[in-house]
């Protein structure tokens, strides 16, 4: 029997290997209630969506995600991660809006997606309030907001939650802090921090 790359549960996609945000660092106030804010509203349609409540109000939450490119900071309470849709650049080096906010449709909610089968995008928003800035959006004619611009010089890593063993001696401290700082090289430290605030 031949094995479906994807199944739909009512209006909920669930693809294996979806795409996951980068890790991002948010240290401005008014930065921080945006990106909390564009988790509400995240998790919000994405339980309208799971309960098939299709509703103009669906269109204007929509509409408002776009406007402010919600997947471009999104903040995560349960992980206490920042995290940003934004791996696609175009030619010039500038974000690619449109391959962004698509990734963001179909990552996993967990990730801070919507976790929707883009294909019906048109279906659900075509002759709504959304419909003109979606369409600006796909068609390349989206305006820049210009309000992520910090990505640019930050340091990304991708959501790595699994946990991983390390084998360590507890009489060598100088070759335990050589192996943790071996495996959390390139990544965010705050896990490390937590870890030795632990055990010290």
């Amino acid at each position: 029997m031949v094995k479906k790359k994807f199944k739909r549960e009512g209006f909920v996609y669930i693809e294996p290997n979806l795409p996951e945000p980068n890790i991002i660092e948010v240290t401005d106030r008014d930065l921080h209630e945006q990106a909390h804010k564009n988790f509400i509203s995240t998790d919000g349609l994405t339980k309208d969506i799971r309960m098939q409540t299709f509703s103009m109000s669906i269109a204007a939450q929509f509409k408002r995600l776009i406007e402010r490119e919600a997947w471009y900071c999104i903040y995560i309470p349960n992980l206490s991660k920042y995290v940003s849709f934004n791996k696609h650049k175009s030619p010039s080096g500038e974000l690619d809006h449109r391959a962004n906010f698509l990734d963001w449709v179909r990552a996993a909610q967990d990730d801070g997606g919507l976790h929707f089968d883009p294909t019906k995008l048109d279906a659900l928003l075509k002759g709504t309030e959304a419909w003109k800035v979606y369409r600006q959006l796909m068609d390349g004619s989206h305006q820049d907001s210009n309000s992520y611009k910090f990505l640019d010089s930050q340091y990304f890593s991708k959501i790595d939650d699994k946990p991983k063993t390390i084998n360590i001696k507890i009489d060598e401290p100088e070759e335990t802090a050589i192996k943790l700082l071996e495996h959390y090289k390139g990544k965010n430290l705050e896990k490390l921090i937590q870890l030795l605030k632990e055990n010290l």
